[in-house]
């Protein structure tokens, strides 16, 4: 090929490059569009009551969403639609399941008159607290000593008496207790028999040397590594003793109208694994968004307080989590007391992964077993023409109606008119239909395609500025060789020439 048609060559090759990738880009963009499916899924409402054809008036309905709803539909569900047979879609609102609910509720109250008295017998101190109940006062299930001390422990024997001259022991003698600098565990409680007695009498005391060694084998095991200096830092240090005041508290049941409902829901995997470097356990739940509002940790350890931070995630791929709550778990049992908190609460989240970060500092790593989720329940109710059935429609491209009139549904659930409570049918995955072709000319809106095409075009006005600026460079080489030959062939011409001139 003669040089001269090497850079025509070569930019016809180089267009049609650009033009191929361009092309290219086109039909990749329109391939994925193409194959794109979104998935949506159906269910059948089922009447419990009754069939459909056999309702001869409208009617409340209402349907508790399950996981297999949550896992395709938004937080918000708004990918959620109730349609009829006929295919269209039905006004319904998203309610919180609420019902009555059992809770103990305490009530506190003082004594009437108190009088405490110091002694000393057999060389230990103790202190006596007489405690006089009013007549019309209830009949306590248990005392509180409040005093503003920490790192402390006490025997407390509290004994009742009918006329304040004879005593009988309420069982027997208990430990109220502040570990405070080893663990955040206090008890400054006693438990009391039913007792129709106005006269109480508590006497308080150090403790026995078998209950000062079993509270040292506590500190111990909850100090896991320093257990070889602990000698005298796990002692409790002994100061006298001070009450503020005395409270009885009594204990009753009290069913509560309207609280919103929870049940339990199946993590699909729970994993922990441990962080050396920060000394963390972290537990690993994954679950279906359902809507959450609490993770209980279980446990066969004994006798541990630790902090923990609950996060959630849609992404965790990414390492995007958000803080949900923080707290301490604790699970105690000695002397008799016992305490296990191990539930953490947050406000309501949807999300597919949850994490449990706890901190050990020093503590040997909880043995844990597993992770109860649990979370409120919320159901979807609507208004049922006779003669119809309805389906529960969700997933990816569906959307409700906004324009939907729920006024009526509102105004009948406040005048007190109870939905009838329906299932649903197993969910049928079926694909939406596909998005109609785009013409070949709004392809180029394509974000992608658009970027692609640019790029290409910087690419190729570049390549197009270096040949020409090549091509320049080799016009004005090839001039400045045709001028130096001309110079050199009329200064040395032929004798011939020179004389046809004359």
């Amino acid at each position: 090929m003669p040089p001269s048609e090497r850079p025509a060559v070569q930019n016809r090759c180089f267009l049609a490059n650009v033009l191929l990738a361009v092309a290219s880009a086109v039909v990749a963009s329109q391939a994925s569009a193409e194959d794109t499916r979104s998935q949506q899924f159906r269910r059948q409402v089922v009447l419990q009551a009754a069939a459909a054809d056999e309702m001869a008036d409208d009617r409340l309905v209402r349907v508790t969403l399950d996981a297999d709803l949550y896992d395709a539909t938004e937080p918000s569900l708004a990918n959620l639609r109730v349609e009829h047979e006929r295919g269209a879609s039905v006004p319904f609102l998203v309610q919180e399941a609420r019902g009555s609910e059992t809770r103990t509720v305490r009530s506190t109250w003082q004594p009437k008159s108190t009088a405490a008295q110091p002694e000393t017998v057999d060389g230990s101190d103790r202190l006596l607290v007489t405690l006089t109940l009013d007549e019309k006062a209830a009949v306590p299930t248990g005392l509180r000593i409040v005093t503003p001390l920490k790192n402390f422990e006490q025997t407390v024997l509290v004994e009742s008496s009918a006329d304040g001259e004879a005593w009988v022991p309420c069982g027997e003698a208990g430990l109220i207790f502040d570990y405070s600098q080893f663990i955040d565990i206090r008890n400054d409680e006693l438990r009391l028999p039913a007792t129709e007695h106005r006269f109480f009498r508590l006497t308080i005391t150090e403790p026995t040397l078998e209950q000062e060694s079993q509270l040292l084998e506590i500190s111990r095991r909850l100090q896991g590594d320093r257990e070889a200096s602990r000698d005298e830092r796990t002692r409790v240090e002994r100061v006298p003793f001070r009450i503020d005041r005395v409270e009885f508290w009594a204990e009753a049941d009290e069913s509560i109208a309207s609280t919103p409902l929870t049940q339990v829901y199946s993590p699909q995997e729970v994993a922990e694994h441990e962080e050396d470097q920060t000394q963390q356990t972290v537990v690993e739940i994954s679950m279906r968004r359902e809507p959450l509002t609490s993770l209980t940790l279980v446990t066969s350890s004994r006798n541990f307080s630790r902090r923990v931070e609950v996060q959630a995630s849609d992404d965790a791929s990414e390492g995007l989590w958000k803080k949900l709550a923080e707290t301490t778990l604790a699970s105690i049992s000695f002397q008799g007391f016992q305490r296990e908190s191990l539930k953490v609460a947050f406000p309501e989240t949807r999300s597919r992964q949850y994490r449990l970060v706890i901190d050990n500092r020093d503590g040997t790593p909880l043995e844990v077993t597993g992770v109860l989720a649990e979370g409120r329940v919320h159901t979807v109710v609507f208004l049922a023409e006779p003669q119809q059935r309805y389906s529960l429609v969700y997933g990816d491209d569906v959307t409700q109606q906004s324009s939907h009139d729920t006024a009526v549904l509102t105004e009948l659930l406040s005048k007190g008119f109870v939905p009838e409570e329906a299932g649903l049918s197993e969910p049928v995955a079926e694909a939406s239909d596909p998005p109609p072709a785009t013409p070949w000319w709004q392809r180029f809106a394509n974000r992608w395609v658009l970027t692609a095409v640019a790029a290409l075009l910087v690419a190729a006005l570049g390549w197009g500025l270096v040949q020409a600026a090549k091509r320049v460079d080799g016009v004005a080489d090839e001039a400045a060789t045709g001028h130096f030959d001309q110079q050199a062939s009329g200064g040395g011409g032929t004798p011939g020439s020179v004389r046809g001139g004359e």
